[in-house]
C-alpha cells in the first residue's frame, strides 16, 4: 500500500512538472505574439515605393491585461499629436485617442491628420520611430 501511495506521489509530482513547464511555454509564445505586429503599405496601381523612405511613428503604446487594453500617448510626440488633433497640449492619452478614433471612417481626415502631424513633428524637431 505504501508502495502505491509513493508512486502516486511520484507520478503526480511529474505530471505537475510538466503542466508548470508547458505553461511557461504557454506565456511566453502570448507575450511574443504581443511584442511584434506587421504594416503594410499599399498604393495606388501605376505608382511605386522604390527609392523611397517610409517615416513611421509610433503615437501610441498599447497596455494589455487579459482582455482589456489600453492606448497610452508616446511622450515624444504628445504635442504634436495635440497641435494636428486641435487640442490642448495637456489633454490626456484618452482624449488624444478618441479625437484620432473619429476619423476612423474618414480617410481625408486621416491624411489632414497625417499632414499636420509631420508637419508639428519637423517643426518640433522630432524624430521619427523608424524608418524603411
Amino acid at each position: 500500500m505504501r508502495k502505491v501511495k509513493n508512486s502516486i506521489k511520484k507520478m503526480m509530482a511529474l505530471c505537475l512538472a510538466a503542466i508548470m513547464t508547458l505553461a511557461m511555454a504557454t506565456t511566453a509564445f502570448a507575450a511574443d505574439r504581443i511584442k511584434t505586429g506587421n504594416l503594410t503599405v499599399n498604393v495606388n496601381e501605376g505608382n511605386t515605393l522604390k527609392g523611397q523612405t517610409i517615416k513611421v511613428y509610433k503615437l501610441f503604446d498599447l497596455s494589455v491585461s487579459d482582455t482589456h487594453y489600453a492606448y497610452t500617448v508616446n511622450a515624444d510626440y504628445k504635442n504634436a499629436i495635440a497641435t494636428a488633433l486641435g487640442l490642448s497640449k495637456e489633454a490626456t492619452s484618452e482624449q488624444l485617442y478618441n479625437k484620432l478614433a473619429e476619423y476612423k471612417e474618414n480617410p481625408s481626415g486621416i491624411q489632414k491628420f497625417a499632414n499636420d502631424f509631420t508637419a508639428a513633428a519637423l517643426k518640433a524637431g522630432t524624430a521619427e520611430t523608424g524608418t524603411s
